[in-house]
């Protein structure tokens, strides 16, 4: 685990985000964003889908008069 404390070496010149010249605490680190961007991504998707459910259910409710 020290590895990853002291593991500074970063390839800058790559696009590649697993780049074969990164140390393994650069891909778990990596991995982690991803993992965190994924989930945020997933909880926005869910908010909208029940955002739209509560609308729909508004404007149904508005076409018939209640």
């Amino acid at each position: 685990m020290s590895d990853c404390k002291t593991n500074i070496h970063c390839d800058t010149t790559s696009i590649s985000p697993h780049n074969e010249k990164e140390g393994g605490c650069d891909v778990i680190r990596y991995m982690e964003k991803l993992a965190e961007q994924a989930i945020h991504t997933w909880r926005n998707k869910m908010a909208n889908k029940e955002a739209k459910k509560e609308y729909e259910h508004k404007l149904f409710a508005a076409m018939k008069g209640e």
